[in-house]
């Protein structure tokens, strides 16, 4: 079970979790507000994500939800993007990531978030990669805000 990787068993959803419908209300019940406030969804594969979530919407027959859950899954950021990784690469060379046209999360705060082995130890749990998409998202945006104004715009579009 993937779950599992995230160190979270079925017999711990079972004792601590809630009902899927419930958490998934409560998780959406904070989202138009954060939006509103310029918040937005951030994962390291959104479409990936947002389409689980979505789905899962769906089967909790939660349809009152999905449209607010599309529109921040479309003006979210996903760190993954390829041409996001590219400018990055052209910011900070190309031997900082090597060859690959994408990386996974570790290997992306490694590169962009100073001191984040703590962090990197606890890779695959849930709230450490929370914390991780939330660094990796902020050096990102650290990044864009130095660039030059003809780069930056550039960045902008993507992220």
């Amino acid at each position: 079970c993937s779950s599992r990787r995230r160190g979270i068993s079925n017999a711990r959803l079972l004792a601590e979790g809630g009902r899927l419908d419930m958490v998934l209300r409560e998780f959406l019940a904070d989202v138009p507000g954060a939006c509103r406030q310029g918040g937005r969804a951030v994962a390291h594969h959104l479409e990936f994500d947002a389409g689980i979530i979505m789905n899962e919407l769906e089967r909790c027959g939660l349809h009152d939800l999905q449209c607010e859950w599309a529109g921040a899954g479309r003006e979210g950021t996903c760190t993954m993007d390829p041409e996001m990784l590219r400018w990055i690469r052209e910011c900070h060379g190309q031997e900082t990531f090597g060859k690959h046209l994408r990386l996974n999360l570790k290997d992306m705060v490694r590169a962009m978030v100073p001191d984040s082995e703590h962090l990197l130890s606890s890779h695959h749990t849930a709230g450490a990669d929370a914390q991780m998409h939330r660094l990796l998202y902020l050096a990102m945006h650290t990044l864009i805000m130095k660039a030059p104004t003809s780069t930056r715009d550039c960045a902008l579009a993507t992220f």
